[in-house]
């Protein structure tokens, strides 16, 4: 591909499968595009003709752009060297014969989930080195789509060396790609700084649902794939509350158990055994009683006789 620009253009010779669809992608970190520039243009082939071009994109294109290509000759965006020139002029006005570098954005199809399809949700955690705004990511599907993005320029210089997260929904059953870049080409470790990433499943750190897992020291780049499974967590017990025991508390006070003791009822061999008890005990009273008269009575006897 080649840039343009007012004071030099880089070339750069790629080889590519031939018919295959292809992504493009151009960062900036100061969120500026090539100043100065004209635009930016991919070449089927080694000649740098207007025909061949099957990519373009406005210099002005801000921290990142991206745009897609076919490498063939069904991907050629029809450019000419030369316009067209009408025999007879025409009273209705035409337009340019030459068609706006601007590349067409198509929209992205709407992704349909399938019915087992559930949504979750997935934590990316990044240690930052000393110069953050160097440092982008995005996440995608494997066929391209666009799911997350952090171009470069988004972490600010206060954020050296801090720990910084992203949530992040993704649906089951899928597989993506998060591609983390520098745009010094130093990573983010260890030349100035230690930085990593992780990506969790789940909205908390947890060493058994780690999903992606980046060192930091990949130069300019660096991807990884991951596989949200379609399993999903089952819901916690709900937790049973234990019995309030009585007495319980209420608005005026604890209440006091009222404490009913147990009626005893005496069988008839118990009342009949108790009757014949006071009946003796009388008995044994009136013979001690006359017992006693008797000795009185003896006792005076003798005085008498003296």
């Amino acid at each position: 591909f080649l840039s343009n620009s007012s004071f030099f253009g880089v070339r750069e010779v790629v080889s590519v499968d031939l018919g295959r669809e292809y992504l493009f992608t151009i960062t900036h970190g100061d969120g500026t595009g090539i100043l100065f520039g004209d635009d930016i243009r991919i070449y089927l082939g080694t000649d740098l003709f207007p025909e061949n071009v099957i990519l373009s994109i406005p210099s002005t294109f801000g921290f990142v752009q991206k745009q897609t290509f076919i490498a063939s000759e069904d991907g050629l965006l029809g450019f000419t060297r030369f316009p067209s020139v009408s025999a007879s002029p025409s009273l209705q006005p035409s337009s340019s014969p030459y068609p706006s570098f601007a590349p067409s954005v198509s929209p992205r199809p709407t992704q349909t989930a399938s019915p087992s399809a559930t949504q979750v949700i997935i934590l990316v955690l990044i240690t930052l080195d000393f110069f953050p705004f160097e440092t982008g990511w995005f996440i995608e599907t494997l066929d391209g789509e666009l799911i997350y993005e952090v171009p470069p320029g988004s972490y600010s210089f206060n954020q050296s060396e801090t720990t910084v997260s992203h949530i992040v929904e993704v649906e089951t059953g899928q597989d993506y790609s998060i591609v983390f870049f520098d745009l010094f080409g130093d990573g983010f470790c260890c030349t100035v700084g230690a930085g990593q990433a992780y990506v969790y499943l789940g909205t908390e750190p947890d060493a058994n649902q780690v999903l992606a897992y980046e060192d930091g020291m990949f130069g300019l780049s660096s991807i990884h794939t991951f596989f949200i499974p379609a399993a999903t967590f089952a819901p916690s017990a709900p937790v049973t509350p234990e019995p309030t025991p009585n007495p319980t508390k209420g608005s005026y006070g604890t209440a006091t158990p009222t404490m009913t003791m147990p009626t005893m009822t005496m069988s008839s061999k118990s009342k009949k055994g108790s009757d014949d008890k006071k009946e003796k005990k009388g008995k044994d009273k009136k013979e001690k009683k006359e017992a006693e008269g008797s000795k009185d009575g003896r006792s005076l006897r003798a005085s008498n006789g003296n």
